[in-house]
């Protein structure tokens, strides 16, 4: 079926900034989701198998961002202040999905801080570091 795309008005000036995010929010969250599916391959789950157990996940999370908003959308140990279950995951993951977990940790913890108590949000720095 056809795209129900929303058109936006983008001066010339912005395109490319404009086509990165539009890149981020498709091509790469196949990206994200072939590490995650290796995330899981180092449980002994098979490709395919995450795949299959990844897309309704990754799209109800969609979903839950576009109806409650971005911040109220997030769910996971960040923003529930889990820090230990955050910091198991590090341990867990090959070094290469774990720079992209931090990565992405840094910038959910941004989303989830409003949320959290001060003290959780420091914990979470000194755990994923800074930028």
């Amino acid at each position: 079926g056809a795209l129900a795309l929303t058109p936006l008005e983008v001066s010339d000036g912005h395109r490319a900034a404009y086509h990165a995010g539009a890149v981020m929010s498709a091509g790469l969250l196949v990206a994200l989701l072939d590490a995650a599916g290796a995330a899981l391959g180092t449980a002994g789950i098979g490709r395919a198998e995450a795949v299959d157990a990844l897309v309704p996940l990754m799209r109800s999370a969609l979903l839950g961002a576009s109806s409650r908003g971005l911040n109220h959308g997030l769910t996971g140990p960040l923003v529930r202040g889990d820090v230990a279950v955050v910091e198991a995951h590090l341990n867990a993951l090959p070094a290469d999905i774990r720079g992209l977990y931090l990565r992405l940790s840094r910038r959910a913890l941004k989303l989830a801080a409003e949320r959290l108590p001060a003290e959780t949000v420091r914990r979470f720095e000194a755990l994923l570091g800074a930028d």
